[in-house]
């Protein structure tokens, strides 16, 4: 990686080189550093200042004098790293990466630490690195130059105090993590000669510090491993364990030949005490690093040791680590425990069904390992299915062992792995249990070879096997001759139809496999329920057969199947649906299809019963309205109903239904707050508005009187009725409202009518004189000034006030239009559209339709489409003025 990162560098001196990849390669080079190797930093650290000189790497340059210099430092050629010191700082002032180099530079400084006596102030630094764990980062960066230090702060610390044996374990720790790996002999031995006498837990703790990973070099390592070997056969046999017990850790992370033959020896004793402590320590690593330690002949020297405890403790471990191979070259010893750990293992596949035979097995193999010792539902992981090709012989070989359990579990297993080898061989099975767990297997696989198919048709006559057999074949369904297909499906089959929905979906792929169906289920030998379960799936995807499927449905009576009845209402009434729109006519067969499939209504329902509404079907109001006057219609249905409506931009039919549902009484009582969507204030339809207001219901009326304030050009349809609600107390605001809007020729009976008008309403019936604009009304209004009543006093105010303006706007486009002075009205008016206060717009907009300004035309319809409400209605109040 070093050598990789170094050429790269070299090859491209001056670009635009990945910063990560520079910093990867210093720590690359400093490692060398702090592992005793600062003259091979050197070398390297030139040889890239020589490629980047300042000319063509003015940033590179300096920061790799700084490195240099350190590395110079290290080395102890102090001399030669001041003088790079100098260079580096004069070199980086004003470039990029000075902060960085003047970093590096400091620690420079550091480095130089005398070694010929040991420097008293830089010992004390090093006492107190050693309090904690953050302080060996700091340390490490020395190299073998910190050796010295350590070494007094060694020897200083073990005379102290038992009761200071925590502490004392601690630093003595942390002194070996930061000398042990760069250690030269006279460290190493002066440190063994410490230890030798050192309190076993204190020993533990200390072999476990070292990282035997990080050694500088061959001899450091060997030396170590020396030591370790030796120790294993201390006298005391705590003292021995613990050496073996840190040689094991070795093998976690790099191969020990010494090691390995000493462990070897140990766990191939049938009486060695070391024995069960080493299957503890050894790294049975799990995932993808693979310990040095898997590859040697320990791991099966552990599983067939003469100790039994430690022998089934390896295999366990492996077990749980998921080692496929060493379990499978195991089961040559006849373990039935090892069958049984192998065959979980190679369950790769969990999440089956419960209460059922697989699921079974799942269980008893899990009680199985629980009840040895072991920890059940372990699944073995491959990245790829073809990883697992390897191991699928020896599960074959398990279809012939003696334990039932085993040969069920290695059953289930080569299915699971879809092996076709295995599962031939399972078929041909003398165990039952093992034949019926290859059939449903089958079940789940795409396909499978047809040379099978004649002996899995010898099955359909084993009473226990026939149910399981059925369902392989048909997975194959289409290519079944028509004989097989019926004596598969009528026998025992149809008791649970609902399970072959994974087969019917093949099916229906194929021209063959629908001709297949629709020919087989009009046999008068098929099942009833089958006959109503094949028909759902043939509406669902071709609702085309809705009218034989409807048929079935009605045939069963009582019996419904709830499934057909909702497929039916969900996929062949939209069909229908969408035909009568076509043909422009509601079929009797139309009509008794929707009623009888009224309590399976959904989504589609509605959307059909909307479909026949705005296609503008003959009696498709009348219709809808016969089904919500039905028993079954409710409000649930009126509320779906108008649910669906929401999506539909056009709802032109709204009126006409809501005749429909009006000449019925349906919307008398409750049901009339739901019917929000049928009264739209915009929308009209005279034969609507004449029911409404001469039905006699103030409800009604005052949806009428909206519809017709809204669309004042119709008021004249319906004069007579208006007028009569005029005088109504109750009504008579309203109707003003209307008959205002309308124009002015209805003035005369809106004064007329003022002396019968109740007092709550007055306000109100103010307001629409008010909004005719009248002069007319002028002394209505003047009368009203002396009312007891506060807020009429304050509406005639408004409205007298109000007609003021407008007389004066009058009089002043009069006047302008005669003689040209001063500026348009119009003109005056237009920028206050713009204006950021609803009040100025509305009113700029209403003075416009008074003045009947015809050039502002064009402004007023874009305001029509206003997002605010009120502008909208101003706009269209005052382009019926300007076009009466």
């Amino acid at each position: 990686m070093l050598l990789q990162l170094l050429l790269s560098l070299l090859q491209e001196p001056g670009s635009d080189w990945p910063q990560a990849d520079r910093d990867a390669l210093y720590d690359a080079i400093h490692l060398l550093e702090v592992s005793g190797q600062p003259a091979r930093a050197v070398d390297l650290l030139t040889l890239l200042a020589e490629n980047h000189p300042p000319e063509r790497a003015p940033s590179d340059h300096p920061l790799i004098l700084a490195h240099l210099a350190r590395a110079l430092a290290s080395a102890g050629r102090t001399d030669e790293a001041g003088r790079y010191v100098a260079e580096a700082r004069r070199l980086a002032s004003g470039t990029m990466r000075e902060s960085t180099v003047l970093q590096l530079l400091d620690s420079v400084t550091a480095l130089t630490v005398p070694q010929d006596a040991l420097d008293p102030n830089f010992q004390s630094l090093v006492r107190e690195a050693l309090d904690n764990d953050a302080g060996i980062a700091s340390l490490q960066r020395y190299g073998r130059r910190i050796l010295p230090y350590l070494l007094a702060e060694l020897e200083r610390a073990w005379p102290l105090a038992p009761e200071h044996e925590q502490l004392l374990m601690q630093r003595t720790g942390r002194i070996l993590q930061i000398g042990f790996p760069v250690a030269d002999a006279e460290f190493r031995t002066r440190v063994q000669k410490l230890l030798a006498n050192a309190p076993v837990p204190m020993l533990e703790h200390l072999l476990a510090s070292i990282r035997n990973d990080r050694f500088s070099d061959d001899a450091a390592r060997e030396q170590y491993d020396r030591w370790l070997y030796e120790g294993s056969f201390d006298a005391d046999p705590t003292r021995a364990r613990a050496f073996a017990v840190a040689a094991a850790r070795v093998l976690h992370n790099r191969g020990s030949e010494l090691l390995g033959l000493r462990l070897g020896v140990i766990l191939s004793s049938p009486d060695d005490p070391l024995a069960p402590f080493l299957v503890d320590a050894l790294p049975w690593r799990k995932g993808q690093a693979r310990p040095p330690f898997r590859d040697t002949d320990l791991p099966m020297q552990a599983a067939r040791s003469p100790q039994a405890l430690v022998a089934q403790e390896a295999r366990w471990r492996m077990y749980q680590a998921e080692w496929v191979p060493e379990l499978a070259a195991l089961l040559a010893d006849g373990d039935i425990m090892d069958q049984v750990r192998y065959v979980r293992l190679m369950l790769c596949y969990g999440g089956v069904e419960a209460d059922t035979p697989e699921a079974e097995v799942y269980r008893r193999l899990d009680e199985r390992i629980v009840e040895r010792g072991g920890r059940g539902s372990n699944t073995a992981t491959f990245n790829n299915p073809a990883d697992a090709a390897p191991y699928l012989p020896p599960l074959r070989q398990l279809l012939e062992a003696s334990d039932p359990l085993v040969r069920a579990g290695a059953a289930l297993a080569l299915m699971a792995h879809e092996d076709e080898a295995g599962a031939a061989l399972a078929l041909r099975s003398a165990d039952a249990a093992v034949v019926h767990l290859a059939l449903r297997g089958l079940q789940r696989w795409r396909t499978f070879p047809s040379a099978w198919d004649a002996r899995i048709q010898g099955y359909l006559d084993d009473t226990v096997l026939q149910e399981a057999a059925a369902k392989a074949l048909l997975q194959g369904a289409p290519r079944l001759t028509a004989e097989v297909l019926a004596q598969i499906l009528l026998q025992g089959v149809e008791s649970e139809p609902q399970r072959l929905d994974y087969v019917f979906g093949t099916w229906m792929q194929t021209t063959e496999g629908l001709a297949k169906l629709r020919e087989f289920v009009q046999r008068p030998d098929v099942h009833p329920k089958f006959k109503e379960h094949v028909y759902a799936m043939l509406v669902s995807f071709e609702p085309v057969h809705g009218a034989e499927a409807f048929a079935v449905f009605e045939g069963a009576g009582e019996a419904r199947n709830e499934r057909l009845g909702r497929v039916l209402a969900y996929s062949w009434v939209p069909y229908l649906a969408a035909s009568a729109v076509q043909q422009g006519e509601l079929t009797p067969q139309v009509t008794h299809a929707f009623h009888a499939l009224l309590n399976y209504r959904g989504d589609p329902y509605y959307s059909a019963l909307i479909q026949l509404l705005a296609g503008k079907v003959p009696g498709a109001a009348e219709f809808v309205a016969d089904l919500l006057e039905s028993p079954q219609g409710s409000h649930a249905l009126f509320q779906g109903l108008l649910g669906a409506m929401s999506s539909t931009e056009d709802r032109s039919w709204g009126p006409t239904l809501l005749v429909a549902l009006l000449q019925r009484g349906i919307l008398t009582d409750t049901v009339w707050k739901y019917a929000g969507n049928l009264r739209v204030g915009d929308g009209y339809d005279r034969e609507a508005v004449a029911f409404l207001l001469q039905h006699g219901n103030h409800d009604f009326a005052e949806q009428a009187l909206r519809m017709l304030r809204a669309n004042p050009e119709q008021v004249a349809n319906h004069e007579k009725d208006v007028l009569h609600w005029l005088r109504d107390p109750g009504m008579a605001a309203r109707a003003a409202s209307a008959l205002a809007a309308a124009g002015a020729q209805y003035v005369p009976e809106l004064v007329q009518a003022w002396e019968e008008v109740s007092v709550e309403n007055r306000v109100s019936y103010i307001g629409a004189l008010g909004d005719t604009g009248d002069e007319r009304v002028v002394p209505v209004l003047m009368g009203t000034l002396g009312s007891p009543r506060a807020e009429i006093r304050a509406a005639a105010d408004k409205a007298l006030d109000e007609l003021k303006k407008l007389r004066e706007q009058r009089e002043f486009w009069e006047a302008w239009q005669i003689t040209g002075a001063g500026p348009s009205p119009v003109a005056a008016l237009i920028p206050k559209l713009k204006s950021d206060k609803l009040e100025v717009r509305v009113a700029a907009i209403e003075s416009l339709g008074t003045l009947r300004a015809k050039e502002a035309l064009p402004l007023l319809v874009e305001l029509l489409e206003d997002k605010e409400p009120r502008i909208a209605e101003a706009a269209k109040k005052a382009l019926a003025k300007i076009n009466e």
